[in-house]
């Protein structure tokens, strides 16, 4: 198994500090890429990119040829729009590993409590890969199966 180092720490009103990791968020067809850090949730069915950081990734011309979901939960009902992406995460070799997806970009709407909601790592990463949650110590760490695509730290310029 690839073990990715995550963190324990506070992202926007969640409190206490939970669970969260770091990956750069590149979008394609929209030539995009931006490092995230997300919240590891297990609660959340897909991995979702909220308003401020879609805001600093994508353009709304780019998100209206998306299509467009609704997704519910402990928070409320959100609109977001659907978009292959990859996320790089950073393993303990500093090699780049890729998890291809569909990721959720909120409906920007700055005015709405959800724009504060932070960006969530869902169950589309989470049954592909494992956690291993240490509260205690202050652990966390992602394991991803050895046969996930990497870019060796070696090739990167």
């Amino acid at each position: 198994m690839k073990h990715i180092p995550c963190f324990v720490h506070t992202l926007g009103y969640i409190q206490p500090p939970a669970p969260c990791c770091t990956a750069v968020v590149h979008f394609p067809r929209f030539n995009s890429h931006r490092i995230i850090y997300f919240l590891i949730d297990t609660g959340a069915s897909s991995t979702c990119l909220h308003s401020l950081d879609a805001l600093q990734t994508t353009t709304l011309n780019d998100l209206t040829t998306c299509s467009v979901v609704s997704s519910g939960g402990i928070g409320g009902t959100c609109e977001y729009y659907s978009e292959p992406a990859i996320l790089l995460f950073k393993d303990s070799n500093d090699d780049q590993l890729l998890f291809p997806l569909e990721m959720r970009i909120q409906k920007i709407d700055l005015t709405k409590p959800m724009a504060l909601m932070p960006n969530l790592l869902g169950r589309d990463v989470m049954s592909v890969w494992s956690l291993n949650y240490d509260h205690k110590n202050g652990g966390v760490s992602l394991y991803a199966p050895d046969n996930t695509p990497l870019i060796p730290h070696a090739t990167r310029p």
